[in-house]
C-alpha cells in the first residue's frame, strides 16, 4: 500500500504516520519497501501494526507506550510460537560471518601452538 493509502486508512497525517514507522522500525523488518519513483510501500503486516497502534491511542495510549504495547505482543507471539528446525537453522546461516573467521584464525593459532610444543620437546629430548 502507499502512504497515502495508509493515511486514508489509518487516519494519520503524514508526520503521524512516519513517527509511527520510526518507532516501529525494529520490528518492521523490510515490511517498508520503496516502489516506483522511490514511494514508500507498506506491507500488509506493517498497515495491520499501524492499525493496531491506532486502537491502542484511541484507548488513551502515548503513541511511544502503544509501540511499547504492540512490540511486547509480536514478542508474546514469537515466544508462544513453536521453534522449528528450519528456524534455527536460519538463525544460524545469518550468524556473524566475523564469528566463523574469528574461530578459524584461533583454531589455526592453536595448531601452531601445539606443533610448536611438539617440536620443542622434541629438540629437549634430543639433547
Amino acid at each position: 500500500m502507499t502512504i497515502k493509502e495508509v493515511m486514508e486508512q489509518t487516519g494519520y497525517s503524514r508526520s503521524q504516520l512516519q513517527r509511527r514507522l520510526e518507532l516501529l522500525r525494529p520490528v518492521l523488518n523490510g515490511a517498508v519497501r520503496k516502489g516506483p519513483k522511490n514511494a514508500l510501500q507498506l506491507s500488509e503486516e506493517a498497515v495491520q501494526l499501524l492499525l493496531r497502534l491506532r486502537d491502542l491511542e484511541g484507548q488513551g495510549f502515548r503513541p511511544i507506550d502503544a509501540v511499547a504495547r504492540v512490540m511486547s505482543e509480536i514478542s508474546e507471539k514469537q515466544d508462544k510460537a513453536p521453534k522449528s528446525i528450519e528456524c534455527n537453522a536460519e538463525k544460524q546461516n545469518n550468524a556473524n560471518p566475523w564469528l566463523g573467521l574469528t574461530l578459524w584464525i584461533l583454531v589455526i593459532s592453536c595448531a601452531v601452538g601445539a606443533a610448536a610444543l611438539v617440536a620443542m620437546a622434541i629438540a629437549l629430548w634430543v639433547r
